[in-house]
């Protein structure tokens, strides 16, 4: 029988498993809402939409979100296919996708722990392992249900590949990266740079011919292409565009220095263990700071040294991304963690949870090689002093016959090797007090506010969305045509024809919608454009957050048939959600309340 050693990536694998899943089991068993909701329940409606996907592809209609409506409102075509065998057996979906959620975000660890062995840092690949599953904010993303985890792990999936120089398989790996998230489409270019960069270091030394770039290069992007393209040629075909509806709606041109969006990603990152603090003191939080930026620096000068392949898709992803993400997504604002719009709640934090691994990763690589500097310092420091010690006197005596030579140059005396294993152990006391105790402080204390926050997200949505879509399906005619805000639960559970009036999964009122939030407020223009909407579009009933959609729904009658409201809105657009149906105007409602929304 094979031995299973502690440094195999199957032993790391199995006690990353281990560390999330304590880690994740906080999240699960948090009764700040109430009991029940934090297992039973998810943190955002888009968990939910990828559910509709999933059971979509489950019942054999792939990416329909209604019958017979091809749409590309999946951001994650990969995850919601990952998802649809569970659904396909008849598992629980809520569970089955975070059960899935912690083995990739373990799986990741693993690939972290041989990325750094790859890279001659073993050290720095147990450290990750045992750091990142540990992560407030990735224990979080592991039970939520989304594609974070996944994304992170195809990610350094294919660092791992291209520092070993498996082209093509390190393209595969990125064209899965883009099918789990949009954002992976970076990691074409930066392959690009790593072999050019690899190739003009090679020139000056052997005269590697042009071919030897192409091939390389034709290697990686060959299987990248072959992986994304039916994916784009459906999304040309269904919506005329290659990205996913998503991006269309919630992106927009920010500019290529926008330094609110900067501001606001720094404020992300000095929230985080290794790159800031949690604990609300401004001293601990420039300290943090501080730590982190150097770490971050040796590890990018380690890096520079292994080779571009590293340099580049490993210590320059973070920095990458996050100025890719600062052009063209609105993230929320500086607010509390239980408040509904903050960019540390998980609507807005996810979008910026990719960059925290290979950050983790190159600062860890960077605090062993300070290890190994101040350690070398230290021994160099010590044998000096020994070398003094030991020299010969200009008067001692000539040494007699038979006695012990002194040490010489070459050779450590027992004392000697004494003082070094003192030095090296002096020097990773001083670096765990300087750079971990405080980022083991923070950890402790994000994951003390994230915890309630994961329990009252899911009772949010299952209170709200989730509870509307089980009203719709109890109470509404089955051949109803349902406007709504959130196209989640509500689609999952209601099992009606839904549009989408945030235009995510309507891909076709995409142009419409725009067109009248940008129309001036109570102009011609935006009364003309709203009936257009309403001549084309025939809807029986609306599901709407309270106050939203006013340029589109003013002037119609409402006859209100349901509201649901939140004690407390941690994750929502409002705390309350309306079920109206459509009156014609100066009718009598009947029973409930007729209203003309304004």
């Amino acid at each position: 029988m094979t031995r299973l050693r502690l440094s195999s990536p199957a032993a790391v694998f199995l006690c990353s498993l281990l560390l999330v899943s304590i880690g994740s089991s906080f999240y699960l068993g948090s009764s700040a809402a109430g009991a029940g909701y934090a297992w039973r329940g998810l943190p955002l409606d888009d968990a939910w939409i990828h559910l509709v996907y999933a059971r979509s592809i489950a019942r054999a209609e792939p990416f329909q979100y209604n019958p017979g409506e091809w749409e590309t409102g999946s951001t994650s075509p990969l995850w919601a296919l990952v998802l649809s065998p569970a659904i396909a057996l008849g598992l629980p979906p809520v569970a089955s996708g975070k059960l899935l959620g912690i083995l990739f975000t373990a799986a990741a660890s693993a690939v972290g722990y041989r990325l750094g062995t790859h890279l001659g840092d073993s050290l720095a690949g147990l450290m990750f392992a045992a750091a990142m599953p540990l992560l407030p904010y990735l224990d979080f993303a592991a039970v939520s249900c989304t594609e974070v985890p996944l994304f992170i792990f195809l990610l350094l999936v294919t660092i791992d590949l291209a520092v070993t120089e498996r082209w093509r398989w390190a393209g595969a790996a990125a064209g899965l990266a883009i099918l789990a998230r949009p954002e992976g489409y970076l990691l074409l270019p930066l392959l690009g740079i790593t072999l050019a960069v690899r190739f003009l270091a090679s020139r000056s030394s052997d005269q590697t011919p042009w071919r030897k770039l192409l091939l390389d290069g034709g290697s990686a992007l060959a299987p990248a292409l072959l992986v994304i393209t039916p994916w784009v040629g459906y999304c040309l075909w269904a919506s005329g565009k290659p990205l996913p509806a998503t991006f269309y709606s919630k992106a927009q041109w920010l500019g290529f220095l926008n330094i609110d969006q900067l501001q606001k990603i720094g404020g992300f990152l000095l929230f985080q263990p290794f790159s800031g603090s949690s604990i609300p003191n401004p001293l601990l939080k420039a300290a943090g700071a501080a730590a982190g930026t150097v770490l971050f620096a040796a590890g990018l000068t380690a890096l520079y040294r292994s080779g571009p392949a590293a340099f580049v898709l490993l210590g320059l992803f973070s920095p990458v991304f996050y100025y890719a993400l600062s052009l063209e997504l609105p993230l929320g604002f500086f607010a509390e963690l239980m408040r509904a719009g903050s960019l540390l709640n998980f609507y807005y934090s996810r979008y910026m949870l990719p960059g925290l691994a290979p950050f983790l990763l190159t600062s860890l690589i960077g605090l062993f090689s300070l290890e190994r500097l101040l350690t070398s310092r230290f021994s160099s420091s010590s044998f000096s002093s020994s070398q003094q010690e030991t020299a010969p006197r200009p008067a001692a005596p000539q040494r007699r016959a038979g006695s012990r030579p002194a040490a010489s140059r070459t050779e450590k005396s027992p004392r000697e090797n004494k003082e070094s294993a003192g030095s090296f152990g002096a020097a990773r006391i001083v670096l765990g007090v300087v750079f971990l105790i405080l980022p083991v402080f923070s950890a402790v204390h994000l994951h003390s506010l994230l915890i309630p926050v994961y329990s009252w997200n899911c009772q949010n949505i299952e209170e709200l969305d989730a509870a509307a879509g089980k009203w719709i399906a109890a109470n509404l005619p089955e051949n109803v045509t349902v406007a709504s805000s959130d196209g989640g639960a509500i689609r999952y559970f209601g099992e009606r024809r839904i549009v989408d009036l945030v235009g995510l999964n309507t891909h076709r009122l995409l142009p419409l919608l725009k067109q009248i939030d940008k129309a001036p407020r109570m102009s011609e223009e935006e009364a003309r454009l709203r009936e257009r909407f309403w001549k084309e579009e025939h809807i029986d009933d609306i599901a709407v957050l309270d106050g939203w959609h006013a340029p589109l729904l003013r002037g119609r009658y409402l006859k209100v048939l349901k509201f649901f409201e939140l004690p407390l809105n941690t994750i929502c657009g409002r705390s309350k959600l309306v079920i109206a149906s459509m009156e014609a105007q100066g009718t009598v409602a009947g029973e409930g309340e007729e209203t003309p929304a304004e």
